[in-house]
Parts: structure tokens; C-alpha cells; sequence
């Protein structure tokens, strides 16, 4: 009785699913899933950029913002150079506020023991203001910093940057090594996911776009770490389009996450990949059991 019960039961719901109404509707629910998978796939969302990598140089376009205000306790000296003055910096604290507008390029001395700043100022503005032993000293456009590091040092910094340096006669300052990572958020969330990762080559310089076509670079937040004898570690994260790659000479590569990457990463894609695949299972398993119910009742 139970079991006769039970097929009934099975006939019911399979003659239901399995009818014109219920066959479109878990049609319309399936075409409804996959249009919403496909617009997630496809729109556009915040691309940010993180990039680590060991470096000679490193070039920065520098923006007016607090994390270009340097404190300092470190003996070193700073050549004002259109000014013609050397000023000793002693190892009391001192302070560089560097200048909006100011391209700063960092590389270090031969031996790596000595942290050198060149600050280059276009717009015939003053490079940086000096602070040191309740002096404020207003630097000329172009001058150059140098750094005893005899302990580590770290220099955070905000603008556009270029890390590394085209491979050419004459060049000593390069990227040795470093990593892109991209990582993309999840539409309408503030969840992040890795949607990419590219490994750099020595000799390769590379720069972030927001837009490449207008030639428009992505203003970056990142930090230097430098200690004595080692070159340069950096570390940048900035929101952008793409990344682009300058390789021995070359016209350049774009980086950027791929639509697998997205697919295969991003938790609502996969989420909504997976409830397909549930849904196609159970269409296919209420058909299974109505072809068995009809079997069992015309053999009756």
C-alpha cells in the first residue's frame, strides 16, 4: 500500500515537472540563471593591481598627500643643487616633505649601503621642504638626497609610479624580479577575490594604466623597503585597467585577468554555476524516475 502510495506520489510530481507548464518554468529558471550569470561575467567591476617586486630604481610621479611627508632619523646629507648648498643631515630626526608635482627617481649606491633620492621638479616649483633642527628650508626644484642605510629603511610614497628601467648600453639600474597580482571585487559586494597573478622578469620595467589609451597612469599607494646592502623592495597597490609590461626594448604587453580567471574565481559565478548544475541534475533525475513509473505502470 506504502509503496503504491509512493509511486503515486512520484507520478504526481514527475507528470508535474515533466508537463509543458512545468517544463518551461524549469526552462525560464535556467535561462533566467544563466543571463545573470553571463551579465556578471561580463560587467565591469574595481580592478586593483598589487605589484612586489626587487628592484634598482623605481621612478614616482609624486601627488600632494601625507604619505610624501617623510620623517627620518638616518645621517645623510641633501645637495640643493640649483642653489649650490649641501645640507648635512645628522642623524636627529629630520624631516622631507616632498612637493606635489615633483618626480622623484630612487636607486641606491653601488655598495647598496646608501639609499639615493633625486627629486626633479618641472614646474620650477620648490622639490620638497626640508625640516630639520627647527629649520624650514625650501629646496630648489632639483636636488639629490642620500641616505645612510645602516639600518633598514622604509619610505612610503603616493602618484604614479614605473618600476625598473629599459635594458640598454649604459644602464645599471633594473628590476631583478617581481609579481602582479590582480584582484578583481565582487559585483555590488566589497568581497575580493584573485583573479590573476603574472611573474616579472629581470629587465622588464612596468607601469599601471586607468586608462592606456588616454595614456592616463593609475595613481598608487606603496611603500620601499630598503636595508643595507640589498636593493630595493617595493610594494604598490592601485586601482587600474591594466598593467603594462615594457620587455627589452619592446612596445610593451598589456596584463590583465582573464574571463577563466573570473569564471573560476569569482564566488556568485560560482555559486550560480553551481545551482545550474544542481538544477540540470534534478530535471534530469525527475525524468529518470518518471521513465521508471511509466515502465512499472504499464507492465501492471
Amino acid at each position: 500500500m506504502k509503496k503504491t502510495r509512493t509511486n503515486i506520489l512520484i507520478v504526481a510530481i514527475s507528470k508535474r515537472l515533466a508537463g509543458r507548464k512545468g517544463t518551461l518554468f524549469v526552462f525560464a529558471t535556467i535561462a533566467l540563471i544563466m543571463s545573470l550569470s553571463l551579465y556578471i561575467i561580463f560587467a565591469e567591476r574595481v580592478r586593483a593591481y598589487s605589484i612586489t617586486a626587487k628592484t634598482d630604481v623605481l621612478a614616482i610621479q609624486a601627488l600632494e598627500h601625507p604619505l610624501n611627508h617623510w620623517e627620518l632619523d638616518y645621517k645623510g646629507t641633501l645637495h640643493d643643487i640649483f642653489n649650490d648648498k649641501i645640507y648635512n643631515l645628522q642623524e636627529s630626526e629630520f624631516a622631507i616633505k616632498v612637493t606635489g608635482g615633483t618626480e622623484l627617481t630612487v636607486t641606491t649606491s653601488e655598495s647598496r649601503n646608501t639609499l639615493v633620492v633625486i627629486l626633479n621638479n618641472n614646474e620650477d616649483k620648490s622639490a620638497a621642504t626640508l625640516y630639520d633642527d627647527g629649520k624650514i628650508i625650501n629646496i630648489s626644484s632639483y636636488a639629490q638626497i642620500e641616505i645612510e642605510t645602516e639600518k633598514s629603511l622604509i619610505l612610503p610614497f603616493y602618484g604614479t609610479t614605473s618600476i625598473g628601467d629599459d635594458v640598454s648600453p649604459g644602464i645599471r639600474n633594473i628590476l631583478h624580479e617581481g609579481k602582479i597580482r590582480i584582484i578583481e571585487q565582487v559585483l555590488g559586494s566589497d568581497v575580493r577575490y584573485e583573479a590573476g597573478e603574472f611573474t616579472l622578469d629581470a629587465g622588464d620595467r612596468v607601469k599601471l594604466y586607468e586608462n592606456f589609451d588616454l595614456g592616463l597612469e593609475s595613481t598608487v599607494r606603496g611603500f620601499l623597503f630598503h636595508a643595507n646592502g640589498e636593493m630595493l623592495a617595493v610594494n604598490i597597490h592601485g586601482d587600474a585597467s591594466i598593467a603594462r609590461v615594457y620587455r627589452l626594448g619592446s612596445s610593451g604587453y598589456s596584463v590583465k585577468s582573464s574571463l577563466w580567471q573570473r569564471i573560476v574565481n569569482d564566488p556568485v559565478i560560482v555559486s550560480m554555476t553551481s545551482l545550474l548544475a544542481i538544477l540540470f541534475l534534478m530535471f534530469e533525475i525527475f525524468l529518470a524516475l518518471r521513465k521508471i513509473v511509466n515502465k512499472e505502470h504499464h507492465e501492471k
